[in-house]
């Protein structure tokens, strides 16, 4: 199956395939899961979601080819399992914080620093990677976020977008 720039929820696809694991020794996460509801990818670290199915049957989906015009996946016809990613998905949000990286009116690193700069006021102590951070907040629009302390995942939310960010540990 091709999809293009052009294709509905080409942007929420990249955004998913972003948290696909290249894992090797996991092999059941190195997929798109896609159900009724969304499709989802996860390296384990992280958990991307869009609730743009894009018509996919339910299932999981090997990516062979993404660039910035087009995405090209297969079916897959193995017996692996995806993991139970409900379990992790929170059921109740705290109070978000919104991230509004577009009316920074500023360059690309001073809109992330910014919006990290928000983030680190939820929790002093919560560190998260930086290169995850930057996968979500560098697709569009505005994001909101939520903490409910310890060792929790961020939860992120923007429109048809979601992702479950999880604390370094250390």
């Amino acid at each position: 199956m091709e999809f293009t720039k052009n294709t509905r929820g080409f942007e929420e696809l990249q955004f998913v395939i972003k948290a696909a694991s290249k894992d090797e020794l996991r092999p059941n996460i190195n997929f798109i899961h896609v159900t009724e509801e969304y499709l989802e990818a996860t390296d384990g670290h992280r958990l991307h979601r869009s609730c743009e199915t894009m018509g996919l049957l339910p299932g999981l989906y090997k990516v062979i080819k993404s660039t910035k015009k087009d995405v090209y996946m297969v079916p897959d016809e193995s017996d692996l399992q995806y993991p139970d990613t409900e379990r992790i998905w929170p059921k109740e949000s705290p109070e978000p914080v919104e991230l509004y990286p577009e009316t920074y009116n500023s360059t690309p690193d001073a809109t992330f620093s910014l919006a990290l700069a928000q983030i680190v006021r939820l929790s002093e102590k919560h560190s998260v990677s930086v290169t995850y951070l930057k996968d979500i907040l560098s697709s569009s629009g505005s994001w909101s976020v939520a903490w409910s302390g310890g060792y929790d995942a961020l939860l992120f939310q923007n429109g048809t977008k979601a992702a479950l960010l999880m604390p370094l540990k250390g």
